[in-house]
């Protein structure tokens, strides 16, 4: 699985796969240029996370939880809600938790914050090339249509099927959290004998006075 990396989110709860990949935007130089995002999917979320690594400094005002995840912040803290701090002064946490100094002196942090989702809930997935999968969610869950599949970039050939499997599993199981439930056991299924047996049954006589426009509206 594509978790090499899964140590900068610490401990964060239903992490089924995370770690680096390319993602192009849309137009020329955006596809020329990719940006490097750290990718996430967790377990019963239906979207792939993608973070930007950005380096700011904090203050004692931030406040993040057990896996360093600010939960809320004042302005002059340097964390933004929904950062994870990933570095402090340049040294990986490792799952070790952020503990900004006391003194309210600027300290520098590295942290991973939240860039977009792509939702996979009807998407489709498909290899490209040696190291490309293509990600296309339904028209009519982005919030613009005109924006086309996204594309991401892995690092190798092997990283690139290890996270289309990651995905498609959480494609598929999207799907199977939307599909209708099951007939009641004594529901007879559209087109089985007992459905035949109850379209052939004579209509009910209506009793008199009563029109067959009001049996079918009752």
């Amino acid at each position: 699985m594509p978790s090499d990396d899964r140590q900068l989110l610490g401990s964060r709860p239903g992490v089924v796969a995370c770690g680096w990949l390319s993602k192009e935007g849309e137009g020329a130089i955006a596809r020329a240029f990719p940006s490097r995002r750290f990718c996430c999917l967790i377990e019963g979320r239906f979207s792939l996370e993608y973070y930007k690594e950005v380096t700011t400094t904090a203050t004692s005002s931030a406040h993040v939880n057990e896996w360093n995840l600010c939960l809320h912040s004042s302005a002059p803290s340097g964390l933004a809600v929904g950062d994870v701090v990933v570095k402090h002064q340049g040294v990986p946490l490792d799952g070790r938790r952020f503990v900004a100094d006391s003194t309210e002196r600027p300290t520098e942090v590295t942290v991973l914050r939240l860039k977009g989702t792509i939702l996979l809930a009807g998407a489709s997935l498909t290899r490209v090339g040696r190291d490309r999968l293509q990600v296309a969610p339904p028209p009519q869950t982005l919030f613009d249509g005109r924006r086309g599949a996204y594309m991401l970039i892995s690092d190798d050939e092997a990283t690139r099927d290890d996270w289309f499997s990651a995905i498609q599993s959480h494609i598929e199981a999207a799907q199977a959290a939307d599909a209708p439930p099951p007939p009641a056991p004594d529901e007879a299924p559209a087109g089985s004998p007992g459905t035949a047996q109850a379209a052939s049954m004579p209509e009910a006589e209506a009793a008199p006075g009563t029109s067959a426009a009001s049996l079918g509206a009752s």
